[in-house]
């Protein structure tokens, strides 16, 4: 039966320990990682440098200069939207990249041979420089070597890998194509004279495809702007100078033509429409003369002029006279709506009569005058009522003087109203030929306004082709950076540090998973409760017997203190046969009991060890003693006395053993012997202990025959060898107390860095 105990938590300090004993695994991965990326960085990685470049993308509408655009847009004929992002794909477009590329003339790749491996060169730093026919170019690929044998001379590698002498500057057929090798007199030949120069032609199509893939443009704001940030990466810092320097060039340049090239076509617009409004103002102006010649006219437009504007003063006198009516009924009808109320009257500045503003004046202070008299006197007061009177007395007048006003302005009315008739009547009789004529004169004028604005667009136009401005700015010129951007050293270093931590990390955490074996103390107590009684260190001596009186190892002191714990966890009570056994075999049981009979003999103590395992025994070939005698002959023949099958250890005082004996054919029949109980309670009588190694509990059931004529238990187990599952049986044991006084005692235990034989984790013994 399994019992469900309460894991602990486990000791830092052990988890750690048990990863730093294999601390040459973490020494070993962070050799091999750091050593990994120093060969990668030093033979294999190639170093790539970034050069940056600021642009300001000007507004095209924001330009000092009278702009082409601006003419069109005035004329609906072309709209320019060449905003951010507009301009960031065209510097992105392979188009532009490839006009870069063919002006610097980068038609081949070179590198110079190296001992490990090749060094990249920029062209411009060479004593050479190709010239590719345009007509006849090499066909892309190929691997060429040159060798320089002079100032005016070189050798050049074939296809079948001689080397053929030229001159320079003579054309030489290469590639399919034809090229010419010339010299570049900046550059001495003589620095070059040993190495080997190696080349290949370039696919300009696939190479403009590929910088453009490395070509970064993005703004250098998120909140707007109109700075451009641009960063093309390659592994000569030289050559990305150059090309984004060429590639800004060509750009502002194909926009100073884009635009020339819409100031060009405006102009042809404008030159045809100018023609076409040409013949139409002289067919206009003919139009004119032909009809003033048949009907005998001058200018009779002036006295219709006259009139019409006669008309549209009194027009507008007859609106402001009604309106002035309009506000005086007004009035009027709100001092009679008020009846006997006393209201203030609303003033009337529209009219524009004194006497009656006076009254409405006088009126409304008389108003006011009342109204904060009455806050502190009553109205039956005599003021009250005489102002009250008087403001009565002001209301009719002002009833009177309305009237009086509106019938002045009646009669202006219809005086102005018999005027406007008159000159409607004028105006009618302007002869028809004279309106014609106006609409001839209308149309002309019309026309010649068309042709005079488009003149002037024609002369803007023609401006802004004699003072061409680019629509951007260089802000930051191409400049590369002095240190590559890539690839990272310390970011790489760094992750060949992590990665030599983690991989033997990861190895020992599920090799540590992945064995189901017992560890440590630890993991005995999380899967019994059993009583652990001590551990032993792992024996490096190779020897047997290892807890003696000389010896003042960490494995001698281990057995002193279980001797010491097995006198402690028995304390008060009778403890003189100790039972030895194990799981399974090779769990070291004998060693122990050899060695706990040692040191118990040592500590003044008669001791005798038994040697019960019948079937596999190990006790008398460990001691290197004869196997005589022993308990299988002392148990099948009667005649034998203890005498007959004790033997003396030699070297060891007070230990004695007595040996498994002739190997029995029926070593279970034996184990059920009544003279079992004999021989032990004789050995009680004449020793202090009794030490019984037993068979492994695990395959047979000798131990459990034993177990009665024992005081103590002790289960031994090993480090790495003896399964967890196993520990379930001993837990079987304890808890159902199949045994008295079970111990458990971990065996062969591997010290790690800082763990030591001295008193340091208290082994739990209840």
């Amino acid at each position: 039966m399994h019992v469900s105990l309460k894991k602990e938590p486990k000791d830092i300090k052990h988890i750690l320990y048990s990863y730093l004993k294999y601390w040459y695994l973490f020494v070993l991965g962070l050799l091999i990682a750091t050593a990994s990326v120093f060969l990668y960085l030093r033979y294999h990685a190639i170093p790539i440098y970034q050069a940056d470049s600021v642009l300001l993308i000007k507004d095209s509408n924001a330009t000092n200069r009278v702009s082409e655009i601006e003419s069109a847009s005035d004329l609906g004929l072309f709209k320019s939207s060449r905003d951010l992002v507009n301009e960031m794909g065209i510097l992105k477009s392979s188009a532009l990249m490839e006009q870069a590329l063919k002006r610097i003339g980068i038609y081949a790749s070179y590198s110079l041979e190296g001992n490990l491996k090749d060094v990249a060169v920029y062209e411009k730093n060479l004593p050479i420089h190709l010239d590719v026919d345009s007509l006849n170019p090499p066909k892309p690929g190929g691997h060429y070597v040159l060798k320089f044998t002079g100032e005016k001379t070189y050798e050049l590698s074939t296809e079948n890998g001689r080397f053929v002498p030229y001159t320079f500057g003579v054309p030489i057929a290469l590639g399919e194509g034809s090229v010419v090798v010339n010299r570049n007199p900046n550059i001495p030949v003589d620095a070059f004279k040993n190495a080997s120069l190696n080349f290949s032609f370039t696919d300009i199509q696939a190479a403009s495809e590929y910088y453009s893939s490395k070509l970064a443009v993005m703004p250098t704001s998120e909140k707007g702007g109109s700075l451009l940030k641009i960063s093309l990466q390659d592994p000569l810092p030289e050559r990305a100078e150059e090309l984004l320097t060429t590639l800004i060039s060509i750009y502002m340049e194909e926009a100073v033509i884009f635009n020339n090239q819409l100031a060009l076509n405006t102009i042809q617009i404008i030159d045809s429409r100018l023609m076409q409004l040409t013949e139409e103002l002289s067919d206009a102006e003919k139009s004119v003369e032909g009809y003033k010649q048949r009907n005998d006219l001058t200018d009779v437009n002036s006295d219709a002029q006259m009139y019409l504007e006669s008309a549209t003063d009194s027009n507008k006198q007859l609106a402001n006279y009604e309106n002035q009516l309009d506000v005086l009924n007004s009035i009027s009808a709100y001092i009679i709506q008020s009846g006997s109320e006393l209201k203030m009257i609303p003033s009337t500045l529209v009219v524009e009569d004194p006497s009656l503003q006076n009254l409405i004046l006088k009126f409304n202070n008389l108003q006011l005058e009342r109204q904060q008299m009455l806050q502190s006197t009553p109205s039956t007061n005599p003021l009250v009522v005489r102002m009250t009177g008087e403001i009565n007395a002001l209301k009719g007048n002002i009833l009177e003087a309305l009237n009086n006003v509106k019938n002045g302005l009646l009669i202006t009315q219809k005086n102005i109203r018999s005027n406007s008739q008159r000159f409607q009547s004028q105006i009618r009789k302007v002869p028809l030929a004279e309106r014609e004529l106006t609409q001839i004169n209308r149309q002309q004028s019309t026309k010649n306004d068309i042709y005079t604005f488009l003149l002037e667009k024609r002369e803007e136009a023609a401006l802004s082709l004699n003072a061409p401005v680019t629509n951007s700015r260089i802000i930051e010129r191409p400049k590369a950076t002095r240190k590559p951007v890539r690839p990272n050293k310390t970011s790489m270093y760094l992750g060949a540090f992590i990665l030599g931590i983690f991989i033997p990390f990861s190895g020992i955490y599920v090799r540590q998973k992945l064995n189901d074996t017992i560890q440590s103390v630890e993991d005995i107590v999380h899967c019994t409760a059993t009583p652990v009684l001590g551990k032993v260190a792992h024996n490096k001596e190779r020897v047997t017997v290892v807890a003696t009186a000389e010896r003042n190892t960490p494995i001698a002191e281990f057995f002193r203190l279980i001797r010491f714990n097995l006198k402690f966890a028995t304390l008060g009570r009778l403890s003189k046969v100790i039972l030895v056994t194990s799981g399974k075999k090779g769990e070291g049981k004998t060693f122990f009991t050899i060695n706990l009979a040692t040191s118990l003999a040592l500590a003044g103590n008669k001791v005798i060890a038994l040697g019960f395992d019948l079937r596999e025994p190990q006790l008398m070939k460990d001691l290197k003693l004869l196997n005589k005698k022993g308990i299988t002959d002392y148990l099948s023949q009667e005649v034998l006395t203890l005498n007959d099958i004790i033997i003396p250890v030699p070297d060891v005082e007070n230990f004695d053993v007595i040996g498994a004996g002739t190997l029995a054919s029926n070593p279970g029949e034996l184990m059920i012997s009544d003279r079992i109980q004999v021989l032990i309670e004789e050995l009680k009588s004449n020793y202090d202990y009794v030490l019984i190694d037993t068979a492994p509990i695990g395959k047979v059931a000798d131990a459990y025959g034993l177990a009665p004529y024992s005081d103590v238990c002790i289960f031994v187990v090993r480090q790495q060898f003896t399964s967890k599952k196993e520990l379930q049986t001993i837990e079987d044991i304890h808890s159902n107390k199949k045994i008295k006084s079970p111990f458990i005692v971990l065996n062969d235990v591997k010290m790690v860095h800082g763990e030591t034989y001295g008193y340091g984790k208290t082994n739990r013994i209840s």
